[in-house]
């Protein structure tokens, strides 16, 4: 028989009755203060120190603090009954003040200016000169000014802009540059009155069967208005093309006729050209334009006036024999003031 059901049969049984219970509930007195699990945690911030540590204030250790004190909550007053934990909160609120205040970085405001009319004073002129409308204005008024003063200045060479006066002015030019300009010895200078007659040209021009033959006294009257010898002149136009009969001259047409170019004046602008160079209307206006380049671009504007100056620059050495042309040229110049004609 089990002791179940002996327990069954004698439920009166005093043995059984006396023997202790295993399990039971004990009753407690219901004035015990039930339990809470939040008396055991700590405010994070009342161990916390903000700012540097002095002798005055000394720091202790976490685990060193064995005191259990009922932690306070932020924001919760703490009443006159509870004079322990009045303490520990104002620290922590004041830590916490504390961190805020050090970990939160200053807000950079824009200043203001008060506009005109209200408290205090507006912008100056100056003030608004420089700022950036103002600022760009004046910026803009400057180089506006530059640009204005430099489209004022003259240009230093032009070519073939032929008015009245345009021998005039390159003659007083030339007068007033060439005495200043010395001559090396040895060195032969374009500048000068001529040095043979029209006559003599015309002679020259007809040994070699020139297209431009009869034109000495062209040659002659435009050499004294821009004050350089004609003979040097007509010494460059045989060179540059045999007086005009080369057949490889560039100033030849295919219908015979001649670009009347006798120094072979690239086109460079110029309204009117053949191939890469200049094609003037008539013998008498490419040769005032030849005495205009040397006295305009040569003598006025780099200040060269010998024939030993002038070519390496007319005729640079990269396509031409430079002093085989210097030699030509002032050998043809001492044959014809010696007072011959041929070649």
């Amino acid at each position: 028989m089990s002791d179940t059901d002996q327990h069954n049969e004698h439920p009166q049984d005093p043995a059984r009755r006396a023997k202790p219970q295993r399990f039971g509930v004990r009753e407690e007195s219901s004035t015990r203060t039930p339990p809470n699990p939040m008396r055991n945690l700590r405010d994070p911030f009342a161990e916390v120190s903000v700012g540097p540590r002095s002798a005055s204030r000394p720091t202790v250790a976490l685990k060193e603090r064995t005191e259990q004190k009922r932690p306070a909550i932020v924001g919760v007053p703490v009443t006159e009954s509870e004079p322990e934990v009045a303490a520990p909160v104002a620290k922590s609120a004041a830590n916490l003040h504390r961190a805020q205040t050090y970990v939160e970085p200053p807000v950079m405001r824009r200043p203001s200016y008060p506009a005109p009319g209200d408290y205090g004073r507006g912008p100056t002129l100056t003030e608004m000169a420089l700022s950036g409308p103002g600022l760009a204005a004046i910026i803009s008024a400057v180089c506006l000014a530059i640009i204005y003063f430099f489209m004022l200045q003259p240009a230093r060479v032009t070519f073939s802009n032929f008015t009245e006066r345009a021998p005039a002015i390159a003659a007083e030019a030339a007068a007033a540059i060439v005495p200043q300009l010395p001559t090396a010895p040895g060195e032969n200078s374009v500048v000068g009155p001529p040095s043979v007659t029209a006559a003599t040209i015309d002679a020259i021009l007809a040994a070699y069967g020139s297209p431009a033959a009869g034109t000495g006294r062209i040659w002659v009257e435009l050499g004294q208005q821009y004050q350089i010898d004609p003979a040097y002149a007509v010494a460059f136009f045989i060179h540059e093309s045999s007086a005009g009969t080369n057949q490889g001259w560039a100033g030849i047409k295919p219908d015979g006729s001649t670009t009347h170019n006798v120094g072979n004046i690239i086109c460079a602008g110029y309204p009117t050209c053949f191939n890469r160079f200049r094609d003037y209307p008539n013998w008498e206006t490419g040769i005032e334009d030849w005495y205009k380049l040397i006295s305009v671009e040569y003598i006025g504007g780099r200040g060269v006036h010998t024939v030993e100056q002038i070519i390496p620059i007319y005729a640079p050495s990269f396509e031409n024999n430079v002093p085989a042309y210097v030699n030509a040229v002032n050998s043809l110049v001492r044959s014809w003031r010696a007072g011959g004609t041929g070649q």
